[in-house]
Order: C-alpha cells, then structure tokens, then sequence
C-alpha cells in the first residue's frame, strides 16, 4: 500500500517536468520550420531577391523581376521642349531698327525713327505661332522749316521759322510670330509704354514787327503701339522689316505717328 501510494505522488510530481520540457522542443521545432518557409517563400519558391554583401538587390533565377518605373516621355526634359501651351525657355534677341516716321501733326516731317528691342519668347500657342514678351527703347527725332518774307514800307524782311521735337520713348509689349516658311515669320506687335518729348522752336527775324525769339516745351505720353511686320532668320542674325506701325500719342502734344523701319538682331543663347 505504501509502495502504491509513493509511486502515485513521484508521477504526479513528474509530470509537469515532462509536459514542460515537450512544450520547448515543439517550440523550437516550430521556429526551425518557420525560417525554413521564409528563405523559401510561403509556397515553396525561392524568394525573388536577396541581397549581396554590398547590400544591392539580386535577381533569383527564374523569378520576373520588379517593373522598372516608367521613363520620362521625350520632349519632357527642359521647358524649350514643352508642349503646345507650355511655357518656353528660349533664346534673347537683341536687335535694332531705323527708318522714317510720319506723324499726323500739321507741318510735321522729316522724321527719323531709331529703336532698340529685346524680346524673349514666352509660349508655344500652337507650332506654327509663338507668343514673346518685348521691349523697346526708341527715340524719335523730327522736324520742319519755313522762310517767308513780309515787305515793311518798301523793305523786304525775312523770316525763317524752326521747329523740331525730340522723344524718348520705352514700350514693353508682347509679340505674335507665326511661321510662314522655315524661317520666315510674319509679326504683330502690341505694346503699352510712355514716351518724354522736348519740343523747340525759334524764328529767327529782322523785321522790326516779328523780332526773334526761341522757346522750349517738354511734355509727356502714354503710348499705345501696334506693328506688324516680319523677319527672316540666318542662324543667329534675324533681318526684321516693319511694314507698318502706329504709335499713339495719348494726351500729348504730339497725335498718332506712322513708322517705317528695316532692322537687325542677333540671338543670343542664354544657356551657352
């Protein structure tokens, strides 16, 4: 009876000892098979990359490789290469124009017209017409002269009347190009400025009833200007006419002026 009961108590004290030590090998049996499935994939496949020592990813033999990303489409790299609409980033011209000017003034002629441009193109509006922005500097010069004689009590006198007028104008606008030909473009101009205007005039007299005299008047414009014309490119140097232009003198002295120029620029590459 006694032997009985012993080797009931020694089994219940075993027991637990035995459970435990089962529980351990099946737990580390269990992560054994674990990192077995995972250098092999879940479905038995190798894994489709791994690494090498310097960390740079390896394709595995039999295994798609990953989808490279997308190339940029041509055309997308720089602004010059944009699409229609797109902003442009292209090359500055810098030229100058001369040629004569007709203002609407009574007794005004023998005109000059000198100007300065820059222009930059801005948008491709569609492939055949650019829009740039531009600004010109220009100076007109102008004048006119009259002699007449008044007889005094048998005496002849003469008199000889001047006036001439100076302007100084700057215009930023814009500039339409539509390409005719390769390299022939036909131009519309449009711009907003203000313009300075000496004014002189002198009379020079030796009738006792007309003396001498000079004055001087300087006044200024808003100036509303619309061109058309067209230029023809020769590589870097562009021949540029305007065939006709209207410049609009606002509360001034000075009404509208007609202008008819021949010109040159030159393109300068800003990325060079």
């Amino acid at each position: 009876m006694t032997g009985t009961v012993g080797l009931f108590l020694s089994v219940l004290l075993l027991a637990p000892v035995a459970l435990a030590a089962g529980a351990e090998k099946n737990t580390k049996n269990a992560g054994a098979t674990a990192a077995v499935a995972e250098e092999k994939g879940t479905s038995g496949t190798p894994k489709a990359k791994r690494s090498d020592p310097k960390g740079a990813a390896v394709a595995q033999p039999g295994v798609a490789p990953d989808p490279a990303p997308a190339s940029q489409p041509a055309g997308a790299v720089g602004v010059e290469a944009g699409p229609m609409g797109g902003l442009l980033k292209g090359p500055l011209s810098l030229g100058a124009s001369l040629g004569g000017a007709f203002p609407t003034n009574d007794g005004m002629f023998n005109c000059w017209r000198l100007r300065a441009d820059g222009s930059l193109p801005v948008a491709q509006l569609s492939p055949a017409l650019k829009l740039a922005g531009m600004a010109s500097l220009g100076v007109l010069l102008g004048g006119n002269s009259a002699t007449t004689e008044e007889t005094i009590r048998s005496t002849v006198y003469t008199i000889k009347r001047e006036a001439s007028v100076t302007s100084f104008d700057l215009v930023p606008g814009a500039r339409l190009a539509y390409e005719i030909i390769p390299s022939l473009y036909a131009n519309f101009d449009l711009g907003l400025g203000f313009g300075l205007l000496l004014w002189k005039s002198r009379l020079t007299s030796d009738s006792p009833t007309d003396p001498s005299r000079s004055d001087s008047d300087l006044d200024s414009a808003a100036i509303v200007r619309v061109a058309g014309g067209a230029h023809y490119a020769l590589g870097n140097f562009v021949i540029a006419a305007e065939i006709v232009g209207a410049n609009f003198y606002l509360a001034s002295e000075m009404d509208t002026v007609f202008t008819l120029t021949l010109g040159a620029s030159y393109v300068v590459n800003l990325g060079s």
